[in-house]
């Protein structure tokens, strides 16, 4: 498969090889996704949970979409992230000097429900509390014809958000749009448990597939893409191979569970003739622009490169 960007496609139900579906015409939403410029103020994501699946600082770039909240909708600029799941933007509580961009205001939604259920999230530097309500929510805006909308969404309304959005710049993020398993929700682990926008979308079946494919540009402004329910066929040339999603340790249950969009590193070719065999986990992460390995397997590249050992 010939790629024009970074393809990320993956299935939210199925975790077994299948063949590529051609979803029918209309059957599917894209959206633009901006890039944003690098800088030291952004978001910070979630804290490493354990040593096999750390979650990584995004601290050079990040990918922004719009997304509409309430009745009538309001809108927020927030990134996506794949390497977590809850969907959150700061509420009306939050103050100014913690949240100094767009607040959703629920006086002004007639499709508000607060659930009075708290949810707390601790990232690498700072942290996000607030509570969760159900709302009406989609990505495209009042103005689409072909949108695809959650009527009733569980999302995070924050009331703090220390050290986590920085004031001062023209397009950042404002909070954050889950695209993880509901294992990595907040809440999880309690009776409150939800299903995540893109999982609630595939478990009312107001998606035709249970699908999402995201296309990343290196070029700067609207050039990338999210695609809701199908697969943009203008991305790419070629057959998409699917892989299997594989399991890690539920760091609340300590049992294995689907979390992160994780699949088995097979192997990494060096040049023509070395080609390092590898069988490790590794997490398909939106939320950073780093990739990380083992040490082990790190020296292991490194002396095939140098043809040194390394002395680090």
């Amino acid at each position: 498969m010939h790629l024009n960007s970074l393809l990320f496609s993956t299935l939210l139900l199925y975790t077994t090889c299948i063949h590529s579906y051609v979803i029918p015409k209309h059957d599917f939403i894209t959206l633009p996704l901006l890039k944003r410029l690098p800088s030291s103020s952004i978001i910070e994501k979630r804290a490493a949970t354990s040593e096999q699946s750390k979650l990584y600082n995004a601290d050079n770039v990040e990918y922004l979409t719009k997304l509409y909240i309430g009745t009538p909708p309001q809108e927020f600029l927030v990134s996506i992230d794949t390497g977590s799941a809850d969907t959150w933007v700061p509420s009306s509580e939050c103050p100014s000097s913690q949240c100094p961009y767009k607040r959703f205001d629920q006086e002004k939604s007639s499709t508000y429900q607060p659930l009075n259920i708290s949810f707390a999230i601790n990232y690498a530097q700072g942290s996000v509390h607030g509570s969760y309500a159900k709302e009406k929510m989609n990505l495209l805006g009042p103005e689409s014809t072909n949108n695809i909308t959650s009527p009733e969404q569980t999302i995070g309304l924050s009331h703090s958000a220390k050290e986590i959005i920085s004031g001062g710049m023209e397009m950042t993020s404002n909070g954050i749009l889950g695209l993880a398993f509901p294992a990595l929700a907040a809440n999880s682990d309690t009776l409150e448990a939800y299903k995540p926008f893109l999982f609630e979308l595939a478990a009312k079946k107001i998606i035709s597939q249970p699908v999402f494919s995201i296309s990343l540009n290196e070029k700067e402004g609207w050039q990338s893409e999210l695609t809701i329910g199908g697969i943009n066929r203008d991305k790419f040339t070629g057959e998409i191979r699917y892989l299997p999603v594989v399991k890690n340790v539920n760091p609340k249950t300590a049992e294995l569970d689907y979390t992160f969009w994780s699949v088995e590193l097979k192997g990494i070719q060096i040049d023509q003739k070395n080609n390092l065999k590898v069988n490790q986990k590794v997490t398909l992460d939106t939320g950073t622009t780093y990739s990380y390995l083992s040490k082990e397997l790190v020296d292991q590249i490194v002396q095939d490169v140098t043809q040194q050992k390394p002395t680090v």
